[in-house]
């Protein structure tokens, strides 16, 4: 967030969406951007809802997120993931919560790979390289 710090029009804020969104109110919200969030968040139905809630009528929201259900496995669980999408599942999630979805695309085919063979194969519970991926994104 320090990189931010000097943009008047960004506003970064630390929130529990499960809970009360009354505190957020104020503030006018014409977009929202997730980097691999809801998956560690047990309820996201009612999170999706509260950002919906709070973004302008037009308002956009990006959102990543880790697809194919069928490579979790410990090393989710360790990280605190409640669980990984299929594109109908968030389709629907999306549109149950009010958002029109635009497009719901798949990346990282290779990361894909990687995480089936060293998550699901080898059993690994821990990565190299996840920590430079915390640093990098934001």
């Amino acid at each position: 967030s320090d990189r931010f710090k000097d943009r008047p029009n960004v506003i970064i804020r630390r929130h529990d969406l499960t809970e009360s969104i009354e505190p957020l109110r104020s503030y006018r919200f014409d977009s929202a951007v997730s980097v691999n969030v809801f998956e560690h968040i047990a309820d996201d139905e009612r999170a999706l809802k509260a950002v919906h809630a709070l973004l302008e009528p037009g308002g956009t929201f990006t959102l990543l997120v880790p697809s194919h259900p069928a490579l979790l496995g410990a090393f989710d669980r360790d990280i605190g993931h409640h669980r990984r999408y299929t594109k109908g599942e968030l389709r629907r999630k999306l549109e149950a919560s009010g958002f029109t979805v635009e497009r719901i695309r798949r990346s990282n085919p290779v990361g894909a790979l990687g995480w089936l063979v060293n998550v699901r194969l080898l059993g690994l519970r821990r990565l190299r390289g996840t920590g430079l991926f915390d640093r990098l994104v934001p």
